[in-house]
């Protein structure tokens, strides 16, 4: 049965009961129809006005008895949102609800979804009148923000306007507003009238609660649509999501074909860029239709570019200040202490995770959580919940992410709308993540997992890393302890100018300095903040508050998280075949561990400077590689004395004469080093069975050395027996992690010396450890050269150029010197096979 026949049959029933009402009232005089009969006979006659009115809608009737006053929508373009339509259309069905309340960021569609509801329930002839009233203060258009004094802003002023559409003159006449709600409420009993209250945000908490007991108030059949981007009342919410990326591409599409020029751009734009333009307005229609229509058409901006203006917050400010100004003003603390944490997840975070990170109960941060995505700041998935693309740029600009470090210090500091210490935290929290699974390949697989945070992680620290100049001059003495070498200069300078009388408020520079060295160490230690206190000067609390989120202590904690962070990622970043991120990450973490010029970070900056140097070599880029050689020989030995890192010094001054092709003096120093290694082993105490296993490690990486060294020479033997030594004690501690490049490399002097057979073992089982360890490029070397071996043995079929052809694949990402030799395998194999 159609909403047709459905309405006819409703009306024809209606009228028979109307019917038979009158006739009970003809029965009596004027003076003694009892009140009950008069109500029941009113009601009906209400009822079927209003289904002849609903029936004349469907009917394509244009009843002056209608009130109507749907606005069209604001944008001339609707696309998807079928199954939200749907959901609306059969809450306002259910009779035990008075509607829904459609909640949702600015701009993400909640009018022109109540819009379009309105307009297929009038199609359907659900109600007898549809009446639109708006509290919206502002619009984002194309040329900006427009402001609008017209809007409605109580109870009082919407129950006047529903009056009046409805034609009830006489209720604006009531002073009292009490008398006027409920006088509305009796004009609406016995209609079935649809009710929009559109952008209630805007009004005050008082106001929305008011709204709130009215709409429960509303008379049976009457429904009503309220949109909000904050909590109206305890109704159950409808959370509006971002349009999905096919209903996107339709609507760029649609406005494209209103702007000829834009339709151009977007024609020759690929998938990734709409699919980059879909990410960075985070399904917004109405951001995408600022971006397109502002930047593009009206400013003449490409995509490109004008994608870049959109993440800013500083360029693009109408957009964050449209979408978040009012918001924002709203937060608790720790609504703010959460945003701020979830800022530093590039994916979605779970409740055990925010529980870790902000210290908060878990019944807080549900709590919170909740009313944080009624405020639409966030989206959930079951358990885990992430910021929107949208907020998180404004949480970044709020927490001053965005600003870099190049100003003075003064400039730096700035007012911070959120909580940066619970941002910094987060960070934290994943510099400790890559620091559990990144020295065991078992637990690679937990990183893999997490790589968007990690990898967020690492550009966020780059950014605020810089270490401003004032600092710089500070730590120029070296020390072991970080806090004598971070606060001592500060101390000591301060002493003499408090010494010289001078006031410690005209050096604005030096204060600040202190300040935000002690903020720094507050959290951590108390007894420090107490020595300073007593020792140099009575910090004022309002000076330490605000300094303690101040982009210089940012800058100095993010350094040193910078260069934790790259040292647990090394072996993954190395493993995975992430040359690239590994070579940047390390550039910056081996810069700021220069600028901090302390002693604790000598040794990382070192091995982080070493590692790059063999990315180079993999890649044969000689000169790179020496270069960073180099630079790992100074940092270590700037170090504290100790034997076993001085003969790690003395291997890569081997490795520096080896690519010299000093091959002499290179063999010296591998022998040298090798001596140490040993000699530090037998002088270790019985029971120091953890620094003997470090000792024999580099034992046998040194034997690793020098048995390609001697390979070089063409002593096989020499080279055979080094690599068997060095494999025999990697298989006796079980570092797998070394032992598959001796295993390949003792492949390689077999496949050199003819022996095919053996040269097979050792490459199939290089193989099998490399697979097991995720080790791309052993795995890449392993396959090549097998294939090499059954190219040799004239056992060539489909599968075998297939693990050529991989191995090429491998080669091809990770751009390894071992390239060409690959291809020239690939194509001799396709050639015979």
């Amino acid at each position: 049965m159609n909403d047709q026949e459905s309405l006819r049959q409703q009306l024809d029933l209606a009228n028979r009961v109307l019917q038979f009402l009158e006739q009970q009232k003809a029965v009596y005089t004027v003076l003694s129809v009892p009140p009950e009969l008069l109500i029941q006979l009113e009601d009906k006659q209400k009822e079927v006005a209003s289904l002849k009115n609903r029936l004349s809608l469907i009917d394509g009737g244009q009843s002056t008895s209608v009130p109507d006053n749907l606005p069209r929508s604001t944008s001339s373009i609707f696309v998807g949102r079928e199954q939200e339509v749907s959901f609306c259309l059969q809450a306002l069905s259910k009779e035990q609800r008075w509607g829904i309340v459609i909640h949702g960021m600015g701009g993400i569609g909640k009018t022109e979804l109540a819009l379009e509801v309105a307009t297929q329930a009038r199609q359907r002839g659900m109600f007898d009148g549809y009446l639109f009233v708006s509290a919206k203060a502002s619009w984002l258009t194309p040329d900006g923000i427009r402001y609008s004094n017209n809007s409605f802003s109580s109870l009082e002023a919407f129950c006047e306007e529903f009056a009046r559409l409805l034609g009830k003159q006489e209720l604006l006449k009531i002073k009292d507003s009490d008398a006027l709600r409920q006088a509305l409420i009796n004009s609406l009993r016995g209609r079935t009238t649809l009710l929009i209250w559109d952008n209630l945000e805007t009004l005050t908490d008082k106001e929305r609660y008011r709204i709130a007991v009215f709409l429960e108030d509303l008379p049976r059949n009457n429904k009503a649509i309220v949109t909000s981007r904050v909590h109206v009342s305890d109704a159950v919410p409808f959370f509006l999501n971002q349009l999905s990326k096919e209903s996107i591409f339709t609507l760029m599409d649609e406005l494209g074909r209103e702007h000829r020029p834009l339709e151009t751009i977007l024609r020759q734009a690929d998938h990734s860029a709409r699919l980059e333009l879909y990410n960075a307005t985070g399904g917004n229609p109405l951001i995408l239709n600022w971006t397109l229509r502002s930047l593009v058409v009206n400013r003449g901006y490409s995509l490109e570019d004008s994608l870049k203006r959109l993440k800013d917050p500083s360029v693009a400010r109408d957009v964050y200040t449209f979408l978040f100004s009012e918001l924002v003003s709203v937060l608790t603390e720790e609504q703010k202490v959460i945003l701020s944490a979830l800022a530093a997840f590039e994916s979605s975070a779970n409740l055990k995770q925010l529980i870790e990170i902000t210290d908060l109960s878990e019944e807080l941060i549900r709590e919170n959580l909740n009313k944080l995505r009624t405020l639409a700041l966030l989206t959930t998935s079951g358990e885990t919940y992430s910021l929107h693309p949208l907020t998180q740029n404004y949480v970044y600009d709020a927490l001053g992410l965005k600003t870099g470090m190049a100003k003075t210090l003064i400039k730096q500091i700035q007012e911070i709308t959120l909580n940066i210490t619970s941002h910094m935290k987060a960070l934290r929290y994943w510099v400790n993540y890559a620091e559990k699974h990144g020295h065991n390949y078992q637990s690679f697989r937990y990183l893999d997992a997490q790589w968007p945070n990690l990898a967020a992680t690492a550009r966020t620290l780059q950014a605020i890393a810089s270490i401003p100049d004032l600092i710089k001059n500070f730590l120029k003495e070296e020390d072991d302890d970080f806090f004598i070498m971070l606060i001592g200069p500060a101390i000591k300078k301060t002493s003499s100018v408090l010494r010289a009388g001078e006031s410690s408020k005209s050096n604005d520079e030096l204060e600040l300095a202190v300040l935000s060295s002690v903020s720094y160490f507050e959290k951590n230690t108390k007894n420090i903040t107490k020595f300073i206190k007593e020792k140099v000067w009575v910090l004022k609390e309002e000076v330490l508050k605000f300094v303690e989120e101040s982009q210089l202590t940012r800058g100095i904690y993010a350094a040193s998280l910078i260069v934790e962070l790259a040292s647990f990622l090394r072996k993954f970043l190395l493993y995975r075949g992430e040359w690239d991120r590994q070579i940047n990450l390390n550039k910056s973490a081996y810069n700021v561990a220069e600028d901090l010029q302390l002693s604790r970070f000598y040794p990382n900056a070192g091995w982080l400077a070493y590692d790059n140097a063999k990315i180079y070599q993999f890649r044969g880029d000689v000169r790179e590689g020496q270069k960073w050689l180099e630079y790992a020989v100074g940092q270590m030995e700037r170090c504290y004395f100790n034997k076993r890192l001085s003969a790690n010094v003395i291997c890569i001054r081997g490795e520096i004469a080896e690519q010299n092709n000093e091959l002499d003096k290179a063999e010296s120093l591998y022998r040298q080093a090798l001596d140490i290694f040993r000699n530090l082993k037998s002088s270790r105490k019985e029971n120091d069975e953890y620094n003997k296993s470090k000792d024999e490690i580099e034992e046998a990486n040194t034997l690793h050395v020098l048995g390609k060294l001697t390979a070089k020479h063409r002593d096989f033997i020499t080279a055979n027996t080094y690599y068997c030594e060095a494999i025999e004690i990697y298989t006796r501690l079980q570092e797998d992690e070394s032992k598959v490049n001796a295993i390949h490399d003792l492949g390689l002097l077999a496949l050199e010396m003819n022996k095919l057979e053996e040269a097979s073992l050792h490459f199939k089982e290089s193989l099998e450890l490399s697979n097991l360890l995720g080790y791309k490029y052993i795995v890449a070397k392993s396959k090549a050269s097998l294939s090499e071996v059954f190219e040799r043995q004239g056992k060539c079929d489909s599968e075998v150029v297939k693990m050529a052809v991989e191995a090429l694949e491998i080669h091809e990402s990770l751009l390894s010197k071992e390239l060409g030799q690959t291809r020239d395998i690939v194509d001799r194999l396709k050639k015979i096979c």
